[in-house]
């Protein structure tokens, strides 16, 4: 897998990312999922979506980069954002160079609506289309990571015959899983590393030189030759020799 360009190593970690458009979800919905991650030791990033512009900020780039999972929350009003569509499109290039999980919540909203942007995202494409008439790449690149989105497994929520909590349960549960799974594989990549250290330092040794090894994570795009595991584990080896 290709080093990442949207990690940078003096960013904290995160479990979840949370896509969501504030105004539709942020003192119901949103409050009773971040609580319930919580409960479950679940590391999310918070954002107090301060939307000020279009672009949105390195900061919030790093930590979409940083994180193992996102969640994105469909909401009637999320394609109306800007913020929210360039927030989607950085997340689904993490999923696409990081191997990062991604999974869309539709919260009171048909799936299709966001898969061929009808309904809301129609009129909120009407407008953009208004507002960006001279960059049709922005306005189709926003198109394309809403319908790959909208294709993934997820979960579609209607509020008038669903139980809010159980629903909120369900994806909790699927997230606690998908994390144990991640840190199971880097669990095993970290002692398979460990193996191919000891032996490299065995046979090194036998050659009288001297190995320097350097052990990082996610691909931080240093200079020199590296191996990368399968979560992203790189392995730096430079020999010098004493004889």
């Amino acid at each position: 897998m290709a080093a990442s360009p949207y990690y940078h190593e003096s960013c904290e970690e995160y479990d979840v990312f949370i896509s969501f458009r504030g105004s539709d979800i942020r003192n119901g919905f949103l409050s009773h999922m971040q609580n319930e991650l919580d409960r479950n030791n679940v590391k999310v990033f918070e954002d107090e979506r301060i939307e000020r512009g279009i672009e949105i900020s390195k900061a919030l780039k790093l930590a979409i980069g940083a994180s193992e999972i996102s969640l994105v929350i469909f909401s009637q009003g999320y394609a109306s954002s800007t913020w929210c569509l360039e927030e989607l499109v950085k997340i689904m290039e993490c999923r696409e160079f990081q191997r990062q999980t991604v999974i869309p919540v539709f919260y009171n909203i048909d799936p299709s609506h966001v898969r061929k942007q009808l309904g809301n995202y129609s009129d909120a494409f009407a407008e953009h289309e208004e507002n960006f008439l001279y960059t049709p790449e922005k306005l189709q690149r926003w198109r394309s990571v809403l319908t790959k989105t909208a294709n993934l497994s997820g979960y579609t929520y209607v509020s008038d015959n669903q139980n809010e909590s159980q629903f909120i349960g369900k994806i909790v549960s699927c997230i606690v899983k998908k994390l144990a799974a991640k840190n199971s594989m880097k669990s095993r990549d970290s002692k398979l590393l460990d193996g191919i250290y000891k032996k490299f330092t065995e046979v090194v040794s036998s050659m009288k030189i001297e190995p320097q090894v350097e052990l990082g994570s996610r691909g931080k795009g240093e200079d020199g030759n590296s191996k990368q595991g399968k979560n992203g584990l790189d392995v730096k080896v430079r020999v010098s020799s004493t004889v």
